[in-house]
């Protein structure tokens, strides 16, 4: 049996709304039992970009200027999504996937997250890890 292809990313955005906010930067590394291929950040040039994010992520507007459109970098990205069998990062479920899947969509691509596609949440994992409850921050 072979091993599966992961994909490891990260997105950093234009604000935290998963239905308006845009992809202005995508990192991801893909590894298999041969190791990891990594790939660079991409930045993609997004409508607009408010200081607080250049505050926040370090990503300033001359460093978007001229970059792809994500429409035009999506065929791309499709193919990297499409292409491996498990899909990795942090707090993925409730935020990457779903600016992620928003973005191909405006763009006609729908990005299939359905079994066997595997997708694994570091962010869940801890907290089923380290469960808290309200008790615990007065302790």
């Amino acid at each position: 049996m072979s091993s599966p292809r992961v994909l490891w990313f990260d997105l950093e955005t234009t604000g935290t709304d998963t239905e308006e906010d845009e992809i202005i930067q995508i990192a991801y590394r893909i590894g298999d039992k041969q190791g990891s291929h990594l790939v660079c950040p991409t930045n993609i040039d997004p409508d607009q970009l408010d200081p607080e994010i250049t505050e926040l992520t370090g990503i300033r507007p001359g460093d978007l200027k001229g970059k792809p459109k994500f429409y035009q970098y999506a065929g791309e990205a499709f193919k990297l999504f499409n292409g491996v069998e498990v899909i990795a990062g942090y707090n993925i479920i409730n935020f990457d996937l779903k600016v992620l899947r928003r973005q191909f969509a405006d763009g006609s691509r729908w990005l299939d997250l359905r079994p066997p596609k595997q997708i694994l949440d570091v962010d869940r994992i801890v907290k089923k890890m380290y469960p808290r409850k309200l008790e615990d921050m007065y302790a």
